[in-house]
């Protein structure tokens, strides 16, 4: 995430058409998810194993983690691209991230109680998911006129 932060948000950002840009991005990601995926598994893995009986090991934990892991990382990358873009772009990301942050406070008030700790993680997967949607919806309608994007 610090990458793409401090290398891929400025170049995209200078970019006379930011479509180019955004589209590597987008290529790269195909690529990057899976990788991602494996590292935040075994990363939430040796968590559980170093915290050890705070936490029990589950595969479903595992699974969960990892994937809300991924899917933060993979919004936040999406939400900084539609950031570069300018001041629409950015008031986009501001509107679209409060309603997902809204997202996970209703999921945790309504599944924490229920399923526990994994409450959480079904809660930021499924805003996450939404980012997902509302990012994708958003480069739709930019690749096929950027100019009323423009400042």
């Amino acid at each position: 995430n610090q990458v793409f932060i401090t290398v891929l948000f400025p170049a995209i950002s200078r970019l006379a058409d930011k479509r180019d840009g955004i589209r590597l991005v987008t290529n790269m990601e195909s690529r990057l998810y899976p990788l991602l995926f494996l590292g935040s598994l075994g990363g939430i893995a040796a968590l559980l194993k170093i915290f050890g009986p705070s936490y029990p090991f589950r595969l479903t934990f595992v699974f969960l983690f990892a994937l809300y892991g991924t899917m933060f990382i993979a919004s936040s990358i999406r939400f900084w691209m539609i950031a570069a873009i300018g001041r629409k772009g950015a008031t986009y990301v501001a509107i679209h991230g409060l309603i997902a942050s809204v997202l996970i406070v209703i999921g945790n008030f309504s599944l924490l109680p229920r399923i526990g700790i994994a409450g959480a993680a079904v809660a930021g997967i499924a805003a996450f998911i939404y980012t997902f949607i509302t990012a994708r919806l958003f480069f739709l309608r930019y690749d096929e006129q950027p100019e009323h994007f423009d400042e």
